[in-house]
């Protein structure tokens, strides 16, 4: 079974068959990318720079042996192994994150496979309008609640190590007498991010976003927490 969703195309004709291909005797579960189509405006690149972040996170996780989460936009797997753990019964009283979190439950090390081509990824079209992304962002954060630990340890590793080693680098370098060496560290982080990212964001037709990166990723370190801490309670407003 492969899946994408109705507000959502296939980059090329070749979709279906690339993710067919990587089915194997092994491989019960394929995770695809899915992007965005590139308009006009600073809320579009913000939302495919999140998406390509995302994309970064999951497709990582499951190509070292840790796969988490799979989006329905791009999603495959096994009708066998969707009967073995009896579907989504789990996750009947949760409102979304069906895809998200069949993945959590099904899939492992040896099972998972992941396709990342530009013939064979998603487009989907953003949201205009920021309280309606912000909105989206808030039902997606629902979800992560309901992941095994340690995929919730290390995905809140990430940020937290990141906005440490930010602050530490930002504060050395005002206050230090060796700022340079927080200022050469901080160039290598940025020059090391721009090179192991560089291959989704291509793919996912976001090269423009990709050069911006520094800036939208302390955007985003900035707007996550805030969402993170006001979540339930603005979200059951909706």
């Amino acid at each position: 079974m492969v899946f994408i969703d109705a507000d959502c195309f296939p980059a090329s004709d070749d979709w279906l068959e690339g993710m067919a291909e990587k089915f194997s005797v092994s491989k019960l579960v394929i995770l695809g990318a899915g992007g965005y189509v590139r308009k006009k405006g600073l809320l579009n690149k913000v939302i495919r720079f999140d998406t390509n972040m995302i994309a970064l996170q999951y497709l990582s996780f499951a190509k070292a042996g840790l796969p988490y989460m799979g989006i329905g936009r791009n999603l495959g797997y096994k009708n066998e192994l969707y009967d073995s753990i009896r579907g989504f019964k789990k996750h009947y009283h949760i409102k979304s994150g069906d895809d998200d979190l069949f993945v959590n439950e099904a899939s492992n090390r040896k099972n998972t496979a992941i396709c990342l081509d530009e013939k064979h990824i998603t487009l989907s079209i953003p949201e205009e309008k920021f309280s309606k992304w912000i909105l989206q962002k808030r039902r997606h954060l629902t979800t992560g609640k309901h992941y095994r630990f340690v995929h919730k340890l290390f995905l809140f590793l990430w940020p937290f190590s990141t906005v440490v080693f930010l602050f530490t680098s930002v504060v050395t370098i005002i206050l230090h007498p060796i700022w340079y060496l927080a200022a050469g560290l901080l160039s290598i982080r940025y020059v090391l991010l721009w090179m192991v990212s560089w291959r989704v964001f291509k793919t996912l037709r976001s090269k423009d976003v990709w050069i911006l990166l520094p800036i939208l990723e302390l955007f985003m370190l900035i707007l996550m927490p805030i969402l993170l801490l006001t979540n339930k309670r603005l979200y059951n407003q909706y």
